[in-house]
């Protein structure tokens, strides 16, 4: 299993992207594509402190921005593959994207499980296997595209990319 743990500094930093982000996402009247029963704030942080965790693990520098970033990327390997990291703190929570994810939005999503400030790589996916008509589910918040733990690709080869 990869485990990330973040220092002070990095858990201040994702505290901080956190409160900024929320607080101009929801100026700017960004759509909250919610999937879980989290406060759009306690969403908004576990997810930059997802990010600041599988930057850590692949060696990336981090997303420092703050501004409206609704439907973009999170990471951009050493290749030039862009990610987008997905965090939940439920053990068994899936791999999702909302309805209406284009495939070029992403070419790599990332699952993270975990809160501030231990998390894990649970596993990632190609873009053309998330947002596919075969992955519609509803798990209780409407359809979105969601793919079960056992159908991802090891956190390992995450690196590879």
């Amino acid at each position: 299993m990869s485990f990330i743990q973040l220092n002070e500094a990095e858990e201040r930093l994702a505290r901080y992207l956190g409160k900024r982000r929320y607080s101009n996402n929801r100026k700017e009247g960004v759509a909250d594509a919610q999937v879980g029963k989290q406060t759009k704030e306690e969403i908004d942080l576990q997810g930059v402190a997802g990010e600041i965790a599988v930057a850590k693990h692949l060696n990336l520098y981090p997303d420092l921005g703050v501004e409206v970033r609704s439907g973009s990327w999170d990471l951009r390997t050493h290749s030039g593959l862009t990610i987008d990291v997905k965090t939940t703190s439920y053990h068994s929570g899936k791999l999702v994207a909302p309805m209406g994810t284009s495939l070029g939005k992403a070419d790599v999503y990332v699952l993270v499980v975990g809160k501030i400030p231990t998390f894990r790589i649970v596993g990632w996916a190609f873009a053309k296997s998330l947002v596919d008509e075969s992955r519609i589910a509803d798990l209780g918040y409407g359809p979105t595209y969601a793919l079960e733990q056992e159908w991802l690709e090891k956190p390992e080869r995450l690196r590879d990319l």
